[in-house]
């Protein structure tokens, strides 16, 4: 019986996981198709994508923490309603998950230094918001 309970859990973070995921890609599509980069803009070095970065407009640095909080929010919101408790398990897992990328993201592309704190800081609120309203519904919450 206990094994159940250890499945549920597994798939309860893997569709947080896909959610979240599909909400941030969502978001940074959406932000691209706004915003879209000029013609010719040449990515394909990493000193090219540095000039870039310095050259984008604080809109894009926008879509990018909402795509970062909005993902992350609903990812561990659905993974502590399907998982149920422990919260920190299901929720937690999902936003370290997320928090990762988005050190992996700041540490491989140059950010400003404000966006590198506002975004990586704001992983964790978003966490623990989606958490505490994914187990609204929990009766032992």
């Amino acid at each position: 019986m206990d094994y159940k309970r250890g499945l549920k859990s597994v798939a309860a973070i893997f569709v947080g996981l896909l959610v979240g995921g599909t909400g941030i890609s969502l978001i940074e599509t959406l932000g691209h198709r706004l915003r879209p980069l000029p013609p010719g803009t040449d990515v394909s070095t990493p000193e090219k994508v540095a000039a870039l970065m310095q050259q984008l407009p604080l809109s894009a640095f926008l879509v990018i923490l909402a795509a970062w909080f909005v993902g992350t929010f609903l990812g561990a919101g659905i993974a502590v309603r399907i998982g149920g408790r422990p919260v920190l398990l299901h929720g937690g897992l999902v936003t370290l998950f997320f928090f990762s990328g988005g050190v992996f993201n700041v540490s491989q592309i140059p950010h400003p230094t404000w966006f590198v704190v506002l975004g990586l800081l704001s992983f964790f609120p978003a966490g623990f918001l989606g958490s505490q309203l994914g187990g609204a519904g929990d009766a032992a919450a």
